[in-house]
């Protein structure tokens, strides 16, 4: 569990140690630059988690150990992370931003690093989502320390950011300083993650059962090879000890009918296997619909007003570091709604898995029905006093969106894949494809969780280009 925690402090902090930064790229590359920034963060969200639900269990069948897929995946996204969070002060460093021309330039430039960026920790994302998912399955804390985990990368950013003084205004003071060390923050989730794929028995165990599950593997195979090399053996003794062919045939006959029915048997459990692990995600679509909707409606919320507050003002003319007030405190009330969750973990059962989900559902339409129109009337309209301006009150409204947003999220993904019901005559069996279909109702979560950064982020783009 502590392992996930830091693991997911990485998985966040390039692109968290990019956003921390919208004071200094709000002067310099100007106040529309933030929210392009969430989006060249977010964007790969999408296209990773359709192309891991897709080709996912293809390659871990193909090279033959979920483990060694997992396992590849993680390196590769961590190395991209340092590599980037290496250049990025060298673009974001550029001393000529004082013409339009190449601060445009210098924009598009450092969207696109971070684009790579994003790609690089949205492959982490889903891979840590889905390992959380099915390794322990019937308990959400793995879910619970990794979205935490997730957050709190936050905290360490901003220590960093205070140690090195860059972030809180326009100056380049401390920019090298402040992006390597983010980058040794990654490299040691990523010991952290090598740490936990190669050393922790619940995780190869854990795949191990999926690889069974993915190669439709039958424990009683092994019976069947020892039939068969038993009655090899009779059969050689009775060539010996018997004459003629009559004996031999019967016992290779009789050995061979045993052997044919266990492969028979074994075939009719893979051909059974297959049938009961087979979901559709429309079908999954259709036993979760409650939850993804649930999801994505605070998704979009919380997106729209994580990219907007570098917009919020304060009043007092002289503080420009309140939107990085801002975005610590959401991120911090984030963190603390995670493991809030856990207080109201239980193993949900039949119709009070629904009326509970009813009621995160009507949190959730409450929450953005009303958090949205008031942060956005007090965003863009500050000299009009439709709302009285407070830094206190707006940093308390902030925090109290996040904590709650930050709550949902968690408890959906510990919810949802409960709403599965599997039955079988085999426990076994039922056990293996209950680990199949969570890990599908993960990736359906995270694609509805893809989709609604992009439309939180795509609403804001077409305020800001068209309204203001």
């Amino acid at each position: 569990m502590l392992l996930f925690y830091v693991i997911g402090i990485g998985v966040s902090a390039g692109w968290t140690s990019v956003l921390a930064c919208l004071v200094f790229y709000t002067e310099t590359l100007g106040v529309n630059s933030f929210v392009f920034l969430n989006l060249a963060a977010y964007a790969p969200l999408l296209p990773i988690t359709i192309l891991q639900a897709k080709y996912d269990t293809h390659f871990d069948r193909k090279f033959g150990s979920s483990i060694l897929t997992y396992t590849f995946r993680g390196y590769i996204g961590f190395v991209i992370n340092c590599i980037t969070l290496g250049i990025i002060p060298w673009v974001s460093s550029s001393s000529s931003f004082t013409t339009t021309t190449t601060t445009t330039s210098s924009t598009v430039l450092l969207c696109l690093i971070t684009l790579l960026l994003g790609t690089a920790s949205s492959v982490l994302f889903g891979t840590l989502q889905q390992m959380a998912s099915f390794i322990y399955r019937s308990c959400g804390r793995l879910q619970a320390a990794l979205a935490a985990g997730y957050q709190s990368s936050a905290i360490l950013i901003l220590f960093v950011s205070l140690g090195t003084g860059f972030g809180s205004s326009g100056s380049e003071q401390g920019l090298y300083a402040f992006y390597y060390a983010c980058a040794g923050i990654v490299f040691l989730s990523g010991i952290a993650f090598h740490v936990l794929m190669k050393y922790s028995r619940d995780v190869v165990t854990s795949m191990s059962k999926r690889d069974s599950v993915i190669n439709n593997k039958d424990p009683r195979q092994e019976n069947t090879t020892t039939t068969t090399t038993t009655t090899t053996t009779k059969a050689v003794h009775h060539t010996h000890s018997e004459t003629g062919k009559e004996s031999l045939m019967k016992v290779v006959d009789d050995g061979s009918s045993s052997s044919m029915m266990d492969m028979e048997e074994s075939s009719n459990y893979k051909k059974n296997n297959d049938e009961s692990s087979i979901i559709t995600y429309e079908d999954l679509w259709k036993k979760s619909w409650l939850c993804c909707l649930s999801l994505m409606i605070v998704v979009v919320s919380n997106g729209m007003i994580a990219s907007w507050i570098n917009r919020i003002q304060s009043i007092d003319e002289t503080n420009q570091s309140l939107p990085q007030v801002l975005f610590y405190a959401r991120n911090f009330a984030d963190i603390v709604g995670r493991p809030f969750s856990l207080l109201l973990w239980s193993t949900p059962i039949d119709n009070n898995t629904q009326t509970f989900l009813r009621i995160v559902s009507i949190i959730a339409i409450l929450q953005a029905v009303i958090s949205l129109p008031l942060f956005y009337t007090y965003t863009i309209t500050p000299t009009t006093s439709l709302l009285p301006q407070s830094d206190v009150v707006i940093i308390s409204f902030v925090a109290i969106i996040s904590f709650i947003s930050g709550a949902i999220k968690t408890i959906l993904y510990q919810r949802a894949p409960s709403l599965l019901t599997t039955t079988t005559n085999n426990n076994t069996t039922t056990n293996k494809v209950q680990m199949m279909q969570t890990h599908q109702m993960i990736t359906l979560l995270n694609i509805c969780y893809s989709i609604a950064v992009l439309i939180g982020i795509l609403i804001n783009i077409i305020i800001q280009e068209n309204f203001l």
